[in-house]
């Protein structure tokens, strides 16, 4: 069973962020320098991956991309540092790559119903 994304209102009936533990998702341990991904299950079209990173850690995560590690000066990215959450689509590949010596993360996928 996969758990779908659900914002819950608070006591005061405002949207909060307590989302059930996922039944998807992927952890691994980056090393410095490694590039490492994933494709997203197509089991459902659009899903909300949330990402959980080792405190203090600097990952960068990209889309449907290879990501590198940075320069020592400006380019072009479309790839993020440390997101909180990201809309995907299944069949999207999820790219994660540190300069640290190494970090650990994890993302849990939850399913939007569209």
């Amino acid at each position: 069973m996969t758990t779908l994304f659900n914002m819950r209102p608070d006591i005061g009936g405002r949207n909060g962020f307590g989302v059930e533990f996922a039944d998807d998702g992927q952890r691994t341990t980056l090393v410095a320098g490694v590039e490492q991904h994933f494709t997203v299950p197509s089991t459902y079209k659009v899903w909300v991956a949330i990402f959980l990173f080792e405190s203090g850690s600097r990952v960068w995560v990209g889309k449907n991309i290879t990501v590198t590690v940075p320069p020592n000066s400006f380019t072009a990215s479309t790839a993020d540092i440390i997101p909180a959450a990201r809309v995907v689509r299944g069949g999207d590949v999820l790219s994660f790559i540190t300069n640290d010596t190494t970090a650990e993360i994890k993302v849990s996928l939850y399913a939007v119903q569209r």
